[in-house]
């Protein structure tokens, strides 16, 4: 995960090919990304944080060693099949394709 961490951040252009343009020209020309590196910087953390958490989840529902070692293992998405033939308001397919590992088999 630290690869992820120390990716290049955009490059900055100008719009600008004048070369007499000032530099406070330049500073304006700049993409509006280039403003917002906090925010850049929040939203890493935060994908980061969401990153983390699917690991775990991963790791705590994935199939132990000795589980393997006896055949266990994933079930590809070729190879099941998801049949709702009742259900309470609020679950229901929806909630079965919500991507959160934790309430995945409601």
């Amino acid at each position: 995960m630290d690869e992820l961490m120390s990716l290049p951040s955009s490059p900055h252009f100008f719009l600008s090919d004048d070369p007499s343009s000032s530099d406070q020209q330049q500073q304006t020309d700049q993409p509006p990304e280039a403003d917002n590196d906090d925010a850049m910087s929040d939203n890493n953390t935060e994908d980061m944080e969401k990153i983390q958490q699917m690991l775990k989840a991963y790791w705590d529902y994935h199939p132990s060693v000795a589980q393997r070692n006896i055949g266990a293992r994933e079930v590809d998405d070729t190879e099941s099949t998801f049949n709702v033939t009742s259900f309470r308001p609020g679950m229901g397919v929806e909630r079965l394709r919500d991507e959160e590992p934790a309430t995945f088999w409601q």
